[in-house]
């Protein structure tokens, strides 16, 4: 399979310069040699409508990287995840631990946010991660638990066609110091059982294929050129969300180079 490459530009850059990088990755999308990779980009929700344009006829997926929970209505700031799909939004980040923290995002409000999303046929990217204090309590694989399992509350397990959960810990965000790829390896091994046990508890199982076919793990969290392949290169993780490696087109070149 594909390996996966979403990249977030958080509030990083103005229209402008969104549809500038978009228009230079995609004019050098042959160039790049990512047809191995599965790339997504989540752009700003001002500079989306244009982006969607600009990459229409590529490879390239659109991403958003928030939805609100329901489709319509008097909800002054919200995104209708309608709207986004009537744009070509194929993935939907939500959980991202700078929304869990700055605007208080609740587990209820994600798991609210993931039924509307796949409801409307766009692939939830699911981020889960611990902070600090709660990895130096040596609470971080019942935090990750905990979120994944809330996260699906009440889903329908049985039909879903496609979920990708990212792990970031929250405390290298932003850092420019990433954890050791075999670490993030045996968390996405915890997350991996976490949801088979939970398919199973809803009776049903998946074998290798199966869950590979439903659900991606990537890794998130201050990857760039010089650990990306690192990362990508362990058995359960299949791909990476970027943040700062990806608003720039050089920064982006040298992650599709070390990728390939």
């Amino acid at each position: 399979m594909k390996k996966i490459l979403i990249l977030n530009w958080k509030m990083q850059l103005s229209v402008n310069d969104s549809c500038a990088l978009a228009e230079e990755i995609n004019n050098e999308f042959d160039n790049l040699n990512l047809d191995k990779i599965e790339l997504g980009i989540c752009p700003d929700f001002l500079s989306m409508h244009k982006i969607s344009k600009i990459i229409k006829a590529s490879n390239i997926k659109l991403g958003s990287q928030d939805a609100f929970w329901y489709e319509k209505g008097a909800y002054t700031g919200e995104i209708s995840p309608v709207f986004l799909k009537e744009l070509g939004v194929e993935f939907v980040i939500l959980g991202h631990s700078e929304r869990r923290t700055h605007m208080q995002e609740s587990d209820i409000f994600i798991n609210k946010k993931m039924k509307t999303v796949l409801e409307n046929n766009m692939v939830p990217i699911l981020c889960v991660g611990e902070n600090f204090e709660e990895r130096q309590n040596n609470q971080k694989d019942l935090v990750i638990i905990n979120q994944v399992k809330n996260a699906l509350n009440n889903i329908d397990l049985e039909n879903l066609k496609r979920l990708i959960i990212a792990y970031e810990p929250i405390w290298v965000i932003g850092s420019g110091q990433a954890i050791e790829s075999n670490e993030a390896q045996e968390t996405n091994v915890i997350i991996k059982q976490t949801l088979l046990d939970i398919f199973y508890e809803k009776g049903i199982e998946l074998n290798d294929e199966n869950f590979k076919n439903k659900i991606q793990i990537l890794y998130g969290g201050s990857v760039d050129s010089t650990n990306v392949s690192n990362f990508l290169n362990e058995e359960d993780i299949d791909g990476v969300l970027v943040g700062g490696a990806g608003v720039k087109f050089e920064t982006f070149c040298s992650l599709t180079k070390a990728i390939n």
